[in-house]
């Protein structure tokens, strides 16, 4: 994909720096996951937690492209691809990304699908799941 921007790019001479951050329309972290979901035949339930939950917890927390949505992290979500689509650079539906890493990750071997390089360990994440848990019970869920 790489390969296709810097060829569009060279053909058209065209020079400059781009955030080439996609898609063009909003894309939340809910829809990152239900579209990875789906793209998989998963059948995983979401527990939403507080980001303060995730600062303030004691074990540390790898969220690899989360970022809270308060204090200096939100910005880098924020930021515009409008230039590079005024360039003429399109983007890559974010649900086809996801199909393609799920088949890039399958042809991987065995022993290297077994040790992801990030995200949640099974162990704290049923952790982080039973302390949020214990701390929220009896807390009204918002509608």
């Amino acid at each position: 994909r790489c390969r296709a921007v810097l060829v569009t790019l060279a053909e058209r001479n065209t020079i400059g720096v781009f955030d080439a951050l996609g898609p063009g329309e909003k894309l939340t972290m809910g829809g990152v996951l239900e579209m990875s979901k789906a793209a998989s035949g998963s059948d995983a339930r979401f527990t939403w937690v507080s980001s303060k939950f995730i600062k303030d917890h004691p074990d540390p927390i790898d969220v690899p492209i989360w970022a809270a949505p308060d204090g200096e992290e939100p910005a880098v979500h924020l930021r515009s691809g409008a230039r590079a689509r005024q360039a003429g650079l399109t983007h890559r539906p974010a649900a086809e990304t996801i199909k393609d890493t799920l088949e890039w990750w399958k042809t991987l071997p065995s022993e290297r699908q077994a040790k992801p390089r990030a995200g949640l360990a099974p162990e704290l994440e049923a952790k982080l799941l039973a302390d949020w848990h214990k701390a929220n019970a009896g807390k009204k869920k918002k509608k």
